[in-house]
């Protein structure tokens, strides 16, 4: 079974941000599916181990998710942050993230479109790494709309690596903030689900700390990011007005090369 179809059986639900963790009950069609889904993947990821009555415990247990929120404004116009966003790997303070490929991009209507794929390294604490197994390199999909007439650009990330064991559904909104049109307001909500895995609970917390700092490291990089393209932009400008003065200023010409009468 491939990643696509690991996808469609475990579908992204959308959750009210004032609710902090939901209890979903499956239905009987999702149970008879996650059934056949679970005795496929045990032969395919191989790694992966099941007790004997795995399938009974998985397909009767209510999933739990946590979610994060945060807001964040930037004191920056919107056509800056967004255009840092496009450059903000790599940075000092993400290090983890080791390459982005872009996918697909056009533009629809206005709007900008893209698809990309992000690799970056998880740092899992031992005992977690004995319950999810070990990758050096973990991949996840990037979706991205930009829509400059509305000043609006949104992110939306799903993990593909461990996908049949938890899902980490994150968007990120960059709009401007509607009290001051010069900042940009920054939302972000992550969405943690752990699948019938020992200590759920805690991956499912070290998950949601460990998104939220790298939410502040993604902040930091942002400003990190702003500094390098205002620093450009300084440069270019400093050139420009240099290179200008000399086109406008007249030929100088030296006493001593006229000739002598």
């Amino acid at each position: 079974m491939g990643i696509s179809k690991m996808l469609f059986l475990f579908p992204s639900t959308e959750i009210p941000l004032a609710q902090q963790s939901v209890r979903v009950k499956r239905s009987a069609k999702d149970q008879y599916y996650l059934r056949g889904w679970i005795r496929h993947s045990s032969r395919e990821f191989g790694k992966v181990k099941y007790p004997d009555n795995f399938v009974d415990i998985y397909t009767n247990f209510d999933l739990k998710m946590k979610i994060w929120t945060s807001e964040h404004i930037f004191c920056h116009p919107w056509e800056t942050v967004a255009q840092a966003s496009w450059r903000k790997y790599p940075n000092p303070m993400n290090p983890n993230v080791v390459a982005i490929d872009v996918l697909e991009r056009d533009v629809k209507n206005g709007i900008l479109h893209s698809r990309r794929l992000l690799s970056s390294k998880w740092v899992f604490p031992g005992w977690a790494r004995k319950i999810l197994g070990s990758e050096r390199i973990c991949y996840a999909k990037e979706n991205s709309t930009v829509d400059p007439t509305n000043r609006i650009m949104t992110l939306f990330t799903q993990n593909l690596t461990f996908c049949h064991l938890m899902s980490i559904d994150e968007r990120l909104s960059y709009t401007a903030h509607p009290e001051d049109p010069s900042k940009t307001l920054l939302t972000q909500e992550a969405v943690v689900t752990v699948r019938g895995v020992p200590l759920s609970s805690y991956l499912e917390g070290f998950l949601t700390n460990t998104i939220s700092l790298n939410a502040n490291k993604g902040r930091q990089a942002m400003e990190w990011v702003i500094g390098k393209l205002n620093a450009e932009v300084h440069d270019l400008t400093t050139t420009a007005a240099k290179n200008l003065h000399v086109l406008t200023s007249p030929p100088t010409v030296q006493a001593s090369s006229l000739p002598e009468c």
